[in-house]
């Protein structure tokens, strides 16, 4: 690569340039390869499948006989499959297929669906709401809610001041757990169970 701008002059303009992807259609225009994947999947993939190299012969000139005209072999190959048809370079990407097409839009759908049932966080409320699913909480959640970083900030105090600066309580003593209220406690289900007794017919 450092004898490059002498011994390929050409190869280093095109480089410089930025010409080191090959774009193998004209329908689709983000869709340049690097060279060696674009060689692998046209020049080697010809000689290696059915009539290709394999299995070809063991003699050493044979084969290098053989490999001098593989380009040409391959353009022939790719000639004849232009000419019936066949040519897999223009098929259409799976983003753009009818089937993929319907999902996406299903689940644009979906999200639509989800966000228009969300409360406008812009909306004013004297309430405290769930974004998500609009519950309202009870007053001595939202006061929790509301005060969870000054009982949080409370709660650190007494631990420095109980545990570090003093020895009123033993550093390894269990922590008291706050038990503050959460959106998750306004949507708690409660079940109720009727026992039937005495009951005749």
């Amino acid at each position: 690569m450092i004898q490059l701008p002498e011994t390929y002059p050409e190869a280093q303009m095109m480089l410089e340039n930025g010409e080191f992807g090959v774009q193998r259609t004209t329908e689709h225009g983000f869709a340049q390869l690097p060279i060696d994947q674009t060689i692998e999947q046209t020049l080697n993939r010809s000689t290696k499948t059915k009539g290709g190299i394999v299995g070809f012969s063991l003699k050493k000139n044979a084969v290098q006989r053989w490999l001098l005209i593989a380009h040409s072999r391959a353009l022939f190959v790719d000639k004849c499959r232009m000419m019936t048809g066949k040519k897999g370079d223009n098929r259409l990407h799976k983003e753009t297929g009818k089937s993929r097409i319907k999902r996406d839009e299903e689940d644009v759908r979906k999200v639509m669906e989800v966000v228009s049932n969300w409360t406008n966080p812009f909306e004013p409320l004297e309430e405290l709401a769930s974004l998500s699913s609009g519950c309202v909480v009870t007053e001595t959640i939202q006061s929790d809610l509301l005060a969870a970083k000054d009982k949080g900030t409370e709660a650190l105090t007494a631990f420095v001041d109980d545990r570090l600066l003093s020895d009123s309580v033993g550093f390894f003593d269990p922590l008291p757990k706050l038990r503050l209220g959460t959106f998750r406690d306004a949507q708690q289900k409660t079940t109720v169970s009727q026992k039937k007794e005495g009951m005749s017919f």
